[in-house]
């Protein structure tokens, strides 16, 4: 004749089975929230650059937490890739599930948290989430909106470009820049130019180089600053420091693998 197994038995085992259960879960929970907070691009101190793209306009917004404001860029017809047409580094971007202005940023960066909100592409929730509250610490005064439309020449559309996309730790540290071309790629050197002097980079020569390189680099001498940490982030390319010194404080070397990206 069997045995019945003690009920006390029955519910010690499930009770063990519900906090390894309990436990796996929470682990998990734990894992995924480090990834996010590793993913985390907005460190709440640096100039941040978010693409809304609504049903009637697209809007760059530029989220600047010192000093405390928001510069805000209308598009009327914008081409797919904004970071390449305006010619600046891009953080993120959201597509609104409705219409954007410079009045309802907050609830798209609030409503983005949620599964079934808008689309969002290189934010994590934390992003949102501090993005959400320097947006509800900015005051009305501190939110300017500027628009490109046909309308403008082209000096007209560099100037609100630079008056909305120029980082202040960047314009602060005043670090002088060259840019080498070591591509067959003409103009190239112009371009990447273009980009760091939209963000208040201080480019003072563009060069082409006869010697080809295959692999792009930023070289400093010096200290490692804000500006070069931002340069290889955007660029994607490693630094360098270097003994040596010449007239410029940085220098950005153009290889074939940034010619081959087509992003510039």
């Amino acid at each position: 004749m069997s045995k019945k197994v003690p009920k006390k038995n029955n519910l010690r085992l499930a009770g063990i089975f519900i906090i390894l259960v309990a436990g796996l879960i929470l682990m998990s929970l734990l894992l995924k929230l480090a990834f996010i907070v590793k993913d985390s691009k907005f460190d709440g101190v640096h100039k941040f650059n978010v693409v809304l793209r609504g049903t009637n306009q697209t809007e760059v917004v530029s989220f600047s937490p010192n000093p405390n404001s928001i510069s805000v860029l209308t598009l009327a017809n914008a081409p797919y890739d904004v970071s390449k047409f305006l010619a600046v580094p891009i953080d993120g971007q959201i597509k609104v599930n409705g219409s954007v202005n410079s009045g309802n940023i907050a609830s798209i960066l609030l409503n983005s948290e949620f599964p079934l909100g808008n689309s969002v592409t290189g934010l994590t929730p934390i992003d949102l989430l501090r993005l959400f509250l320097l947006t509800k610490s900015v005051s009305s005064d501190s939110i300017y909106v500027r628009s490109i439309n046909s309308g403008l020449s082209q000096t007209q559309i560099s100037t609100l470009i630079s008056l909305t996309f120029t980082d202040p730790e960047i314009y602060r540290e005043n670090q002088s820049i060259e840019v080498v071309n070591s591509t067959q790629v003409n103009g190239l050197g112009a371009r990447i130019s273009s980009y760091i002097n939209n963000i208040g980079g201080n480019v003072i020569l563009v060069t082409s180089s006869s010697r080809e390189e295959d692999k792009s680099k930023v070289e400093y001498s010096g200290q490692d600053t804000y500006t070069v940490d931002k340069l290889s982030s955007f660029f994607g390319i490693p630094k360098e420091q270097i003994e040596r010194s010449g007239i410029a404080d940085v220098i950005i070397i153009i290889g074939k693998d940034i010619a081959q990206s087509g992003k510039y």
